[in-house]
C-alpha cells in the first residue's frame, strides 16, 4: 500500500461486498464485460464468450436439469472476474461522488480500502446510490478518521496527516506454528520465516514497531 497523506477532512473507510453474482441480469453484465475491450471485433468476440459462459449454466436438482438463467453459478472461474469488471466500471467509477470525494481506492475482491475526502453525510449518498443500482449486491462501510483495520493491516491516521501502517491480527487467531519436525518438504520450512519476514518488512512503516514484529 502506497504511503499516502491525508487532511483533516478526510475519512478512512474499509468496506466490503454483500450478496453474489448468482442473481444478476446476464444481459447488463454481458455488456458489462464486453466495455473492457477497445477494438471492435475484440468488443464483439469477448461478449461472445461470455454470453456462451453465462447461458452455459445448469444445475441438477432431483434428477431434473435447471438451466441458470441470472447470474453465474457459484464457484465457476468466470464468476469473480465478471463481478470485477461490472461492479467498478458500471456503478462505481462513474459515479459523480465517487469522481468528486475518492481520492484512493484499492479493492481485493469484496474489500476495498477507501479515503473519502468528503463529509460523512456525502459518503453515504454515494454508498445508497450504489447499492440502489444493483439488485442482490449491497456495499456495507467501516469508517473512522484516526484508525481502522483492513484485511492483514492496521492502518492509523497521525498527527501530520500521514498514515502508519501495522499487522493487524484477528483476536480469534490462534497463531498455529509448523513444527519443524513436521513430515512438510525441507524448503517449505525453510521458506516459512523468510515469507513472515518478508510480510513485515513490506507492511509495517515505523523502523522500530517493525523491529518489535521481527
Amino acid at each position: 500500500m502506497p504511503r499516502k497523506t491525508t487532511t483533516p477532512s478526510q475519512v478512512i473507510v474499509s468496506q466490503g461486498i454483500t450478496g453474489n453474482g448468482s442473481c444478476w441480469e446476464h444481459r447488463e453484465h454481458r455488456d458489462g464485460c464486453g466495455g473492457r475491450r477497445k477494438r471492435k471485433n475484440a468488443v464483439k468476440t469477448h461478449t461472445q464468450r461470455v454470453q456462451i459462459a453465462l447461458n452455459s449454466g445448469n444445475n441438477c436438482l432431483d434428477g431434473s436439469f435447471y438451466i441458470q438463467k441470472r447470474g453465474t453459478a457459484m464457484g465457476s472461474n468466470m464468476a469473480p472476474p465478471y463481478a470485477n469488471i461490472f461492479i467498478e466500471e458500471k456503478h462505481v467509477y462513474t459515479n459523480e461522488l465517487f469522481q468528486k470525494y475518492a481520492i484512493y481506492w484499492k479493492r481485493l475482491i469484496d474489500d476495498v480500502f477507501l479515503i473519502w475526502n468528503g463529509d460523512e453525510s456525502s459518503l453515504t449518498e454515494f454508498y445508497s446510490g450504489i447499492n440502489s443500482q444493483i439488485p442482490g449486491l449491497t456495499f456495507t462501510i467501516h469508517l473512522d478518521k484516526y484508525k481502522m483495520n483492513f484485511l492483514d493491516t492496521m492502518v492509523t491516521l497521525k498527527d501530520d496527516g500521514s498514515l502508519d501502517i501495522d499487522l493487524y491480527i484477528k483476536p480469534t487467531d490462534k497463531n498455529s506454528i509448523l513444527h519443524f519436525s513436521s513430515c512438510h518438504p525441507l524448503l517449505v520450512k525453510k521458506s516459512l520465516p523468510r515469507s513472515q519476514i518478508g510480510r513485515v518488512n513490506r507492511i509495517v512503516t515505523n523502523p522500530n514497531i517493525r523491529k518489535d514484529r521481527i
